[in-house]
């Protein structure tokens, strides 16, 4: 299934427990989780799971990402730290 659409799928997923404004929803349409997923994972990148990566660490659920997100209220203009960001994924979804 083209990469396009497990993230429609997953966008989809994530707005039947919370509603994400455009900006969020942009930014998830344009990051590939699959990325950031440890290869024995792949298969389960578009899922609400938190999957484990190595030496402990979790990479978050793209649900508990996207509230993140959106509590933060950024606009263009502003700028993030974000410390111990594990995969990359959550700073990859802010920097969009």
């Amino acid at each position: 299934m083209p990469e396009t659409i497990k993230l429609k799928r997953m966008v989809e997923e994530i707005e039947q427990e919370f509603t994400l404004d455009p900006h969020v929803r942009d930014a998830f349409l344009q990051v590939n989780r699959e990325a950031f997923v440890p290869r024995g994972f792949r298969h389960l990148a578009y899922t609400l799971d938190a999957l484990p990566m190595a030496a402990s660490q979790w990479i978050s659920s793209p649900l508990t990402v996207a509230k993140m997100t959106q509590h933060l209220e950024l606009k263009r203009v502003d700028s993030v730290l974000e410390v111990g960001c594990g995969s990359g994924y959550q700073a990859a979804i802010l920097s969009q």
